[in-house]
């Protein structure tokens, strides 16, 4: 079994914050309690310890949680995909939301409109070892490649596809009147 590091780092600049608008600094993330997680202020990057589970073959998810869609996934992660939300954040990054339908309009003018995914541009790489076992973060379109039309790979679109990532988010569902669920912590989505 191979371990590595899955690094998200936020492309954003703006400094983290706390909620009532207080600097937070790395002793104050030491102490916050995300398993699998490690907040680099320094770096403005979110490390979140996996496994490798695909080494070849079509894939659905560079990521999933444990126990989940690990045949369609690069790695497995254990920690949670609300604890990777919540790193983020905290590294400045801003939340959007993923692709919706939402009803507009009342009565006859009532329609569907979809809207695209949204959120702050976020950067994922691999770290793994180099021969001589020190780490070595590499870029996601090391390890994907896209498919042209005749079935080989494109190197250009995989680059340019797999640069940045948005910040989406999850959908966060309950009954009314009752705490919400982050849906990607039950579905292993990430």
């Amino acid at each position: 079994m191979k371990f590595l590091l899955c690094s998200i780092s936020s492309l954003l600049l703006a400094g983290p914050l706390l909620g009532d608008g207080t600097e937070i600094n790395q002793d104050t993330l030491e102490k916050l309690k995300l398993p699998g997680i490690r907040i680099n202020l320094e770096a403005k990057a979110v490390d979140v310890t996996s496994t490798i589970t695909l080494v070849e073959g079509s894939l659905e998810f560079i990521a999933c949680t444990k126990g989940t869609k690990e045949h369609e996934a690069i790695v497995t992660i254990e920690a949670k995909p609300s604890h990777i939300h919540t790193a983020l954040l905290l590294l400045g990054a801003k939340a959007g939301h993923p692709a919706i339908r939402k009803i507009i309009g009342e009565g006859d003018d009532q329609h569907w409109i979809d809207l695209p995914p949204k959120g702050s541009g976020v950067t994922v790489s691999l770290v793994i070892p180099n021969k001589d076992k020190q780490p070595n973060e590499l870029p996601l379109s090391d390890f994907v490649h896209r498919l042209d039309e005749a079935g080989n790979p494109d190197k250009v679109e995989t680059r340019k596809r797999l640069k940045v990532f948005l910040f989406a988010g999850s959908h966060l569902i309950g009954q009314e009147g009752t705490p919400k669920t982050y849906l990607a912590d039950q579905s292993g989505s990430v």
